[in-house]
């Protein structure tokens, strides 16, 4: 099982609502819309399910990853919160109901977390931080 399904395997057992997967035409036209392109781990998850529904939490981390049609740049989101470095950045993701948000640069592929006083980068890749994600270890960045 590829880290894509054992995301949504997570959910299914923590019964979270789920949103339908999205097509590749769909994300094909949201890049095309905003001229970029998402990184391949956030498409695959998207090709399993569209995020997870308003209100939904994962249970242990507190992490709510967005649908496709909530994605937004830092500087259209959380505009006191963008620098030059991310508000070129997509949200893709929520702690706590916006305690903090992680967002993505579509050119480099690395995630920030953004709120408080000053981003700060949480892994590389999508990749790793969805592994972080599954590992239960996100908690490094809430506390720093």
């Amino acid at each position: 099982m590829n880290i894509y399904e054992q995301i949504v395997l997570r959910w299914k057992e923590q019964m979270l609502a789920r949103r339908p997967a999205v097509g590749p035409n769909a994300l094909d036209k949201f890049e095309e819309i905003h001229g970029l392109k998402l990184p391949v781990a956030l498409r695959r998850l998207f090709l399993l399910s569209n995020g997870l529904a308003q209100g939904e939490y994962d249970r242990v981390n507190h992490v709510r990853f967005w649908p496709l049609e909530e994605l937004s740049y830092v500087k259209e989101c959380a505009p006191e919160l963008a620098t030059s470095a991310t508000d070129e950045h997509l949200v893709f993701a929520d702690y706590s109901v916006w305690a903090h948000a992680y967002a993505v640069s579509p050119k480099v592929g690395s995630v920030v977390v953004i709120g408080g006083t000053k981003a700060r980068n949480v892994s590389g890749s999508m990749d790793d931080f969805m592994s972080m994600y599954l590992e239960n270890d996100l908690s490094r960045v809430e506390s720093a």
